[in-house]
């Protein structure tokens, strides 16, 4: 039996690859343009990209580039009626949080994010499913590496749509499978209820 054992070789989990601890040059995934192609159709052009690569799919006015011009999404403003958000997975509440400040301020009108589907925060509970509309995407998405490789995720993906109308939204649901948790928050269509900073509690 012992033998056996020093034969065996341990595999290494298949989790490690898309770690929150990934190193901001590593932590890089495209969109699929086919994807894409079904925010398009419900949502139109994408005015803004706020974490942008210029070897992304993404088709907008105008995009941030981290890495080449040192323009950081997590600190500027999102100044767009559509943005979107593809961030690094390792810092997703960092985007998240500043996706929902931005619709609060008006500064951008309507914010397409695609990150895991982590549900466990005190934030999701108590302000992503009262301010957004959140799609649990059914499937896993074969995202694209920088060198051109499809790599699926070993976890969930969801959406979560700040602002959008509910044409918008039913576009959307005509074209991608997903299950729905419609916002809660009682407010006029395509708008964002306005919080004060104690009623947004910490994760």
């Amino acid at each position: 039996m012992a033998a056996i054992g020093r034969n065996v070789r341990r595999r290494a989990p298949v989790r490690s690859h898309w770690s929150v601890a990934r190193t901001h040059g590593r932590d890089s995934r495209f969109t699929p343009s086919e994807f894409l192609d079904h925010i398009y159709y419900a949502f139109g052009r994408i005015g803004l990209d706020v974490a942008g690569h210029p070897d992304a799919f993404v088709q907008c006015d105008r995009m941030f580039l981290f890495d080449e011009r040192g323009e950081d999404g997590l600190a500027l403003p999102w100044m767009a009626e559509t943005v979107w958000c593809n961030p690094p997975f390792s810092s997703q509440l960092k985007w998240v949080r500043k996706a929902h400040d931005e619709v609060q301020r008006r500064n951008a009108k309507t914010v397409i994010m695609l990150v895991p589907a982590r549900t466990e925060s005190r934030f999701f509970h108590d302000v992503i499913t009262v301010e957004a509309d959140v799609a649990l995407l059914r499937g896993r998405i074969k995202f694209i590496t920088p060198d051109s490789r499809r790599e699926q995720t070993p976890f969930g993906i969801m959406l979560v749509i700040f602002g959008a109308s509910s044409d918008q939204l039913d576009r959307l649901k005509s074209r991608i499978d997903a299950t729905w948790l419609p916002r809660s928050s009682k407010t006029d269509e395509g708008s964002c209820q306005v919080l004060t900073i104690g009623q947004i509690l910490a994760e």
